[in-house]
């Protein structure tokens, strides 16, 4: 009887001797790189909010926009929505230059199309003039 208990002793042990390993095992593999999607997706929007940043601090240093022009008659009669009215509708313009670039990058980056968005990024920096 005696060497019966020592068996189920030993089969015990081992188990638990697997268990520890592979938990060993589980926790030095957690520590590995993570996979190339991951890191491209953290690039990316590592890379957009830097190119964010540096636009506002950009614009904080002063306008590089000329001023803006009061509404000709033209622009009234025509069919393309003016500023003003696109404010009374409470709409805002579309977004071009740097800042379009940016929301496209980010769009693209939700769709999981890493490379178009630093594409994108790529082309909100060269719009604005930053390296």
């Amino acid at each position: 009887m005696g060497r019966r208990a020592s068996v189920g002793f030993r089969s015990t042990y081992v188990v638990h001797l697997n268990l520890v390993a592979a938990a060993l095992l589980s926790f030095t593999l957690a520590g590995l790189p993570q996979p190339a999607a991951a890191a491209n997706w953290e690039n990316c929007v590592e890379a957009i909010a830097k190119t964010q940043h540096e636009l506002k601090q950009s614009a904080a240093k002063g306008p590089a926009q000329p001023q803006t022009q009061d509404q000709s008659v033209a622009a009234q009669d025509s069919h393309q929505p003016t500023p003003s009215s696109l404010a009374a509708a409470g709409l805002n313009e579309p977004q071009t230059g740097a800042a379009g670039a940016l929301n496209e990058a980010l769009n693209l980056q939700a769709a999981g199309d890493e490379a178009g968005c630093m594409k994108a990024v790529d082309k909100a920096r060269s719009l604005a003039g930053l390296k």
